[in-house]
C-alpha cells in the first residue's frame, strides 16, 4: 500500500512537472518543428495564428483552407538584411526624431537611410514602427515578371501577366547607388505595373509615386492604350482598385499613405506562424496550378514545399487620424511586422464597422541581394482574400531580379519611374 501510494505520488509529481514544462514552453510560445496544423486541430494552435489565418481555417467564410491541406511547421531561419542597410541604420539612427503635427499625426525629421528606429519603444513605439515599416529595406531596383489571378465568388478567373518595377530613388543604402537619385525630382519610391496579358488590356499601366516629403499624398497615374495617353488620378483615391484587382492603392504600399495621416499603436509582441517558400524557386513552380495549388482558394499543396516558420513579430494597429476617417474604406489595419526584416508577414484589414474584411497573406521568399544579405518579402505568392465580397486576387513572381542583376533597361528612371515615361509605352 505504501509503495502504491508512493508510486501514485511520484506519478502525480512527474505529471505536474511535465505540465509545468509544457506551460513554460507555451509561455515561451514555442512549437516543435514538424507540427502539422489542419482544419481539424487548428484551435489547439490559435495562439500562434493571426486572426486572418484563424478565419481561413475556421471554415466560416467562402474562402477556406481545404480539409486535406496541412500547415507544417519548419525550422525558423534567419535572413539578415543587407550589411549596407544595417550600417546605415547604425550610422544615422540616432539622429531620427518624430515630430507631432497639429492634425494629430506624426512626421519624421533627420532620416537619411537604413531603419529609422532600430528598437521601437516607449509611448510612441507604434509611430516609430509605422516609419520602420514605411522605410523598411527595398533595393534601388526591383524588376519582376509576375502574374495574377483575379477570382470571383463563382470561381471564374481573370488571368493577368505583368511587368513590375519598384524603384527606391531616395534614402538608398545599396553600395554603388546614389543615396538620392539625381533624376528623382523629389520622389522617394515608385511602383510601375504594365499589363502584358490579356491582350485586350495589354499596355495598360499604373504608376504610383511616393514623394520624399511624407506630408504629400502620393500620385497615381494610369496609361490607357485606347487613348494613347496617361491620366492623373485623384491623389486621395487610396481605396481605388489597382488595375481591377482586389488590391487597393493603399494595399499595394507598405503602409496607408501618406503616413502622416496615420495613427499607429503597438498592440504587443508575439510569435506567429508565417509561410516561407523555398529559396530560389522559379515562376514555373508557382504557375503549376494543377499540382501545386488547391483551387480556387490558391492554398499551397505539399508538392510546393512551403513551410510555416514561427516568427517574432510586432503587432501594429494602423488607423487614419480622426479628421481623415470619414469616407475611408478601412476602419483599421493590423500589421504583423517581422522583427528581423521589419516587413509585414500578414495584414488583416477591417471595414469601418471593425469587421474583418480582407486578409493579405502569402508566403515570403528570401531573395539574395547583390553584395550580401536578403530582401525578404511576399515574393513567391501573395493573395488578398476579400471575405465579405467573396473575391480574391492572387499574384506570384515568376522572376525577381534586384539592382545590378536587373536588366539595364529597367534602371532608366525617366522611363520606368516618372510620369513622362508612360508616353513611351507604345512607341
Amino acid at each position: 500500500m505504501v509503495r502504491t501510494m508512493a508510486g501514485l505520488i511520484l506519478g502525480v509529481v512527474l505529471a505536474v512537472s511535465w505540465m509545468g514544462m509544457a506551460l513554460a514552453q507555451n509561455g515561451l510560445r514555442t512549437l516543435p518543428v514538424g507540427t502539422k496544423i489542419t482544419t481539424r486541430n487548428w484551435q489547439q494552435y490559435k495562439d500562434y495564428l493571426t486572426e486572418g489565418y484563424q478565419a481561413l481555417l475556421s471554415g466560416k467564410y467562402h474562402w477556406k483552407v481545404p480539409d486535406e491541406a496541412v500547415l507544417e511547421v519548419g525550422p525558423t531561419q534567419s535572413y539578415p538584411l543587407p550589411p549596407s542597410f544595417q550600417r546605415a541604420t547604425e550610422k544615422y539612427g540616432s539622429q531620427v526624431k518624430l515630430r507631432r503635427l497639429p492634425s494629430g499625426g506624426y512626421t519624421i525629421d533627420g532620416y537619411v537611410a537604413g531603419e529609422p528606429f532600430l528598437n521601437p519603444s516607449g509611448p510612441l513605439a507604434g509611430e516609430e514602427l509605422l516609419y520602420d515599416q514605411y522605410y523598411n529595406y527595398t533595393p534601388a531596383v526591383n524588376y519582376e515578371y509576375s502574374g495574377s489571378h483575379n477570382v470571383d465568388r463563382y470561381g471564374s478567373v481573370l488571368e493577368m501577366l505583368d511587368t513590375v518595377v519598384f524603384r527606391r530613388l531616395a534614402h538608398v543604402s545599396d553600395p554603388g547607388w546614389d543615396i538620392t537619385n539625381p533624376a528623382a525630382s523629389g520622389v522617394y519610391f515608385t511602383l510601375y505595373v504594365e499589363v502584358i496579358l490579356p491582350e485586350q488590356s495589354k499596355y495598360t499601366t499604373s504608376l504610383q509615386s511616393q514623394y520624399d516629403d511624407v506630408l504629400k499624398f502620393p500620385e497615381v497615374y494610369v496609361f490607357l492604350p485606347s487613348l494613347r495617353r496617361s491620366l492623373r488620378l485623384s491623389s486621395a483615391a487610396r481605396c481605388a482598385p489597382l488595375l481591377g484587382t482586389d488590391f487597393t492603392n493603399d494595399d499595394s504600399s507598405s503602409v496607408p499613405l501618406p503616413p502622416t495621416i496615420d495613427q499607429a499603436r503597438l498592440l504587443g509582441e508575439r510569435k506567429v506562424l508565417a509561410a516561407w517558400g523555398p529559396q530560389g524557386a522559379e515562376g514555373t513552380t508557382f504557375m503549376d496550378f494543377a499540382h501545386n495549388w488547391y483551387f480556387p482558394v490558391y492554398w499551397p499543396k505539399a508538392a510546393l514545399d512551403v513551410k510555416w516558420q514561427l516568427r517574432d513579430v510586432w503587432v501594429l494597429e494602423i488607423k487614419r487620424i480622426p479628421s481623415q476617417r470619414a469616407g475611408y474604406c478601412y476602419g483599421k489595419k493590423i500589421y504583423y511586422v517581422d522583427k528581423e526584416f521589419y516587413g509585414a508577414v500578414e495584414i488583416d484589414s477591417y471595414d469601418p464597422s471593425m469587421k474583418l474584411w480582407k486578409v493579405f497573406t502569402g508566403f515570403t521568399t528570401p531573395i539574395p541581394v547583390p553584395g550580401g544579405g536578403f530582401y525578404a518579402r511576399n515574393g513567391g505568392e501573395n493573395v488578398i482574400y476579400d471575405l465579405q465580397n467573396q473575391h480574391s486576387s492572387v499574384s506570384w513572381e515568376g522572376k525577381v531580379l534586384l539592382n545590378s542583376n536587373a536588366p539595364r533597361q529597367y534602371h532608366d528612371v525617366n522611363r520606368y519611374a516618372l510620369p513622362a515615361g508612360l508616353q513611351q509605352i507604345m512607341q
